[in-house]
């Protein structure tokens, strides 16, 4: 006969609670869900959006620099072009 903290309930290796399913609320899941955004998709989608931006400051100085005062009116141009092509086409 086994001995030992379960010997009670058969075997000593095993616990009743053992053969139940385990159905414990306060164990937190690991992992993403299914459909979630991952690390890479996260860093590619932050670099995407940060491309533009960053090409536009870089510019400036240099915009500035060739058209003087009317440089703020070639980035209102292309704001203004960004936004009807954003939209798409009517219907």
């Amino acid at each position: 006969m086994p001995t030992g903290p379960f010997r009670a309930y058969g075997r000593a290796h095993e616990h009743p609670a053992a053969r139940a399913p385990h159905r414990c609320p306060a164990v937190p899941r690991s992992g993403l869900a299914h459909h979630a955004i991952g690390t890479g998709e996260l860093v590619f989608f932050v670099v995407a959006a940060a491309a533009p931006l960053t090409v536009t400051a870089g510019a400036a100085p240099v915009a500035i620099g060739m058209a003087g005062p009317a440089a703020p009116l070639g980035y209102l141009l292309s704001g203004v072009l960004l936004i009807v092509f954003a939209r798409g086409s009517p219907r």
